[in-house]
């Protein structure tokens, strides 16, 4: 039975069926994590966002306040142009913050309250540093409308603040090149294939999906990547051509699963998962950092990592670099030791 759902946009695109809630531009068929919806579950969203809408009492926000920023910067093309999964999450932590703290004047929010708010989620450090975050980049993006925000001209939400995030992290750990050789033994051609664009591009999954055999040209990748928008050219190691050379071509893009399909990136994900030692904790982006690595261990200056990763920072960068530096002075050290005492 057909059902008629108020504000459920259906859009099909080379083939494939998109659900977006026509008011608010929230896309339905993915949720938050990037996963797939049922039917039921997309109606289900649709209608709770209604519900949303229509609560009694809503009304349009009063300039100035953080509901009013929160209308004014998801209509903003910063966040029109990101993609769908972190739209999502924006979403989520601005439904948050408008439902707690809407009313509030924008240029009278304090240090004090966002620290208070980060203490509500102390329990969960990473919905806490999301919601941080979010609050951050609504309050920068005031401060250069401040006119119609109160004059504010300092976020309190910034780590000059003193704003510091609740959960640290030191990123994603690089496959042990061991393991990696023995997943390539033993894996299907489909994931050895993904491994190694991975591996040797330092590209993220979404730009690993979107990779097309017309991209692959005299040589070099041709990369336009999820993130940032970036544009990169990336040579192709001598060992990835060896690797290209055995990819069937079964569709416009490089890598296809088993069925012969265009992988999702979530598929990806699960693939990886399947292949690598139980409770390791590593995943298919742990090959960016494989790259990073790799490319440091070779004596790349940080521009020229990142003229091949696309980070746009030094952070991550300098973080492998640390343990590849290191790993070379304790090499050393320990040969002057060894020397020494063969000098006795």
């Amino acid at each position: 039975m057909h059902v008629r759902v108020k504000h459920l946009h259906k859009r099909v695109v080379k083939g494939r069926v998109y659900y977006r809630h026509r008011k608010t531009g929230e896309r339905l068929d993915l949720d938050g994590n990037g996963n797939p919806r049922s039917m039921d579950q997309i109606i289900a969203r649709c209608m709770a966002i209604n519900a949303q809408l229509a609560a009694p009492g809503r009304r349009k926000a009063a300039v100035g306040t953080l509901s009013d920023l929160i209308t004014q910067y998801r209509k903003n093309i910063r966040f029109t142009r990101l993609s769908d999964a972190t739209k999502a999450g924006y979403q989520r932590s601005m439904d948050y913050l408008g439902t707690e703290y809407g009313d509030e004047l924008v240029h009278r929010i304090t240090t004090e309250d966002v620290l208070a708010m980060q203490d509500d989620w102390a329990d969960k450090p990473r919905t806490a540093d999301m919601h941080c975050s979010m609050l951050q980049i609504l309050l920068n993006f005031a401060i250069q409308r401040r006119s119609r925000y109160g004059g504010i001209t300092f976020n309190p939400a910034s780590t000059e603040a003193g704003v510091e995030r609740l959960h640290r992290t030191e990123g994603y750990e690089p496959w042990p090149e061991p393991l990696v050789e023995k997943v390539l033994t033993t894996a299907t051609p489909e994931v050895c294939w993904l491994i190694d664009m991975a591996r040797f591009t330092g590209q993220r999954a979404a730009d690993l999906a979107k990779m097309k055999w017309s991209d692959i040209q005299d040589g070099v990748i041709a990369v336009r990547q999820n993130k940032g928008d970036a544009v990169l050219v990336v040579p192709i190691h001598p060992t990835l051509k060896a690797t290209i050379k055995r990819i069937k071509r079964r569709s416009l893009f490089v890598l296809t699963n088993h069925q012969g399909r265009p992988w999702r990136v979530d598929a990806m994900s699960k693939a990886i998962a399947k292949v690598r030692p139980e409770g390791s904790g590593l995943v298919l982006h742990g090959f960016r950092k494989n790259a990073t690595v790799n490319l440091l261990e070779c004596g790349c200056t940080n521009e020229e990592v990142k003229a091949i990763t696309g980070h746009t920072t030094d952070k991550m960068i300098n973080h492998y670099g640390r343990r590849v530096n290191q790993a070379r002075m304790a090499g050393e050290a320990m040969r002057k030791w060894a020397g020494s005492a063969n000098d006795a």
